[in-house]
């Protein structure tokens, strides 16, 4: 996924592609376990956290004209 250096993310445009998506649930991943330890210290430490999913539906999907708009072709 191509991000900017400021963040954003960049997309197509409108009218080069359309689809109709459906956010169908917003759930959580199975328990991850992640455990850090020190070298010679007897150090352990466990993290434990679950990422969040959305789960789509993708719908139709419209290709556009495929031209740039403002611009003639030649």
């Amino acid at each position: 996924m191509p991000w900017g250096l400021d963040g954003t993310i960049e997309a197509l445009p409108d009218w080069v592609v359309r689809c109709k998506l459906t956010i169908l649930e917003h759930t959580k991943s199975p328990l991850e376990k992640i455990v850090k330890t020190k070298r010679r210290k007897g150090y352990r430490k466990t993290i434990q956290h679950k990422q969040g999913w959305t789960r789509l539906r993708v719908g139709d999907i419209h290709l556009g004209e495929g031209e740039v708009q403002g611009q003639a072709q030649a």
